[in-house]
């Protein structure tokens, strides 16, 4: 009997006691037997019927390899393992199983409805998306958001049933999953809006939108919220005609997200914010925000950062959002807010090294963005680096030869006039410990040389050459 022995076979492929050969020979197997269209049955038949989970999960994942054979089968197998489906997907405990049978369901449904041929299907999942057990509607709102995927816009009937539903699940009080499900689901449906109208009808859902992602921060469900934000973005992104209307309440929103104090939740919003400014980066002037969210950058980029040489932090994602908008506005309407920042967290009163390091990366954020109008203040910028290129805290130390980088990168010709600063200070930062430090001086030391006049690189051109050979013993290729 085939279902048999594609049984064995997957049992075989599963089993830690068969032997290479044997596993091999099963694989193979199993891969002849997914040629033939009577396959898809065969998986259907083992993920409904199996008591063992390994090979539900397996005949899970196989299934959806084979969904291609849907064609190919007849009526009453399609009728059969349509029925079979949905059985299996409400009802196996498995949630990676009912995860895989979803998308194999929701691929059926996109077959079959299109040409009338699962009438059913609707009224099932209307029933389950509005049923008192939390895992059926789990179920029903994870496969209706991939239909959204699927239909677009073509299938009226099918929006007009299911988005109440969508709206109504954003203050399901009985389960998380069912609310970002159907918050992605009313999001992907903006993306085949095509006229006035079609977004008209979805303004006012926004707000609630929003406030379901202030309930999962407030429920403390951080990983929520951040893929809620996360689509949000997406959603800015792909609806171009409507950002003007979305932009302001998004860019307030993740303000007020960063002030919740919320480590995951800062750092996406942190990195939303930045995507904003560079998606329309003149409506921070229309909309007279540019204050406000410079203000929750600055914030950030003093916060402590135990590990200097990770990418992914508050203090290295509101780097990015002040260059981006430096980058993006121009210094008539950053380079004032940056510098008054900027010498605040460099008084010398200041005596926290996270908030003289945030001060310093705030001059070298804006180095590129603001560089014409730094270059006329460019002493004041030096004598302000200067003291702590010598500083006892190494987080110090790295982000002063940043600013030495952006500076030797972005402050030219002027930057030539500090050479003797510029070249003791980059080689003395080559023997650093922190791997981003003896980057940052490798690159000023870099881009400094490259455009100094000859006879003053003559001067220092033996202690270069010693400095460059004694750093590329050892160091990672980057470096090297």
């Amino acid at each position: 009997d085939s279902l048999e022995s594609l049984v064995y076979a997957m049992r075989a492929t599963l089993s830690p006691e068969v032997s290479d050969s044997e596993r091999k020979a099963a694989t193979a197997a199993i891969r002849e037997y997914q040629s033939q269209p009577e396959c898809f049955m065969g998986f259907v038949s083992v993920v409904s019927n199996a008591e063992d989970e390994a090979l539900r999960m397996q005949a899970a994942v196989l299934l959806l390899q084979s969904m291609s054979h849907w064609t190919n089968l007849g009526q009453d197998d399609k009728n059969s393992a349509k029925d079979a489906l949905l059985n299996a997907l409400f009802s196996d405990p498995m949630p990676l199983v009912r995860r895989n049978l979803g998308v194999a369901v929701a691929v059926t449904a996109r077959r079959e409805l299109t040409t009338g041929g699962w009438d059913a299907f609707l009224p099932i999942m209307h029933q389950a998306a509005e049923s008192d057990e939390p895992r059926a509607r789990e179920v029903a709102f994870s496969v209706f958001k991939r239909l959204v995927r699927f239909f677009g816009l073509n299938e009226p009937a099918f929006f007009s049933q299911l988005a109440p539903l969508w709206v109504n699940a954003l203050t399901d009080a009985g389960s998380n999953e069912v609310r970002i499900d159907a918050f992605a689901s009313l999001a992907a449906m903006t993306a085949y809006f095509e006229e006035e109208g079609d977004f008209a009808s979805f303004e006012p859902i926004f707000p609630q939108m929003l406030q379901t992602v202030v309930t999962f921060v407030e429920a403390n469900d951080e990983s929520k919220a951040v893929v809620a934000l996360g689509v949000l973005e997406d959603m800015l992104q792909i609806t171009p005609t409507f950002v003007a209307t979305l932009w302001p309440q998004l860019v307030q929103f993740n303000v007020q997200l960063i002030q919740a104090g919320k480590e995951d939740i800062t750092k996406r919003a942190l990195s939303s914010l930045a995507k904003y400014v560079e998606l329309k980066p003149m409506l921070l002037l229309k909309h007279e925000l540019v204050s406000d969210v410079f203000n929750a950058a600055f914030t950030c980029i003093a916060e402590e950062e135990t590990d200097i040489d990770e990418g992914n932090s508050i203090p290295s994602n509101a780097q990015t959002l002040v260059d981006t908008i430096c980058l993006r506005i121009g210094p008539s309407h950053t380079f004032p807010l940056c510098m008054e920042a900027a010498s605040q967290y460099l008084a010398d009163s200041v005596t926290s090294p996270h908030t003289i390091r945030g001060g310093l990366m705030i001059l070298a954020m804006s180095a590129e963005g603001c560089q014409a109008y730094m270059r006329e203040e460019l002493e004041t910028l030096m004598n302000a680096m200067m003291p702590h290129l010598s500083s006892s805290a190494p987080l110090v130390r790295d982000a002063a030869l940043m600013v030495l980088y952006q500076f030797a990168e972005h402050m030219r010709p002027n930057i030539h006039d500090y050479h003797r600063i510029v070249i003791a200070g980059s080689l003395d930062g080559l023997s650093e410990d922190l791997l981003s430090s003896r980057m940052n001086a490798a690159r000023a030391l870099n881009s400094f040389v490259v455009f100094l006049e000859n006879e003053v690189l003559a001067e220092y051109l033996e202690n270069i050459m010693s400095g460059y050979v004694g750093t590329i013993v050892g160091e990672p290729e980057s470096l090297e």
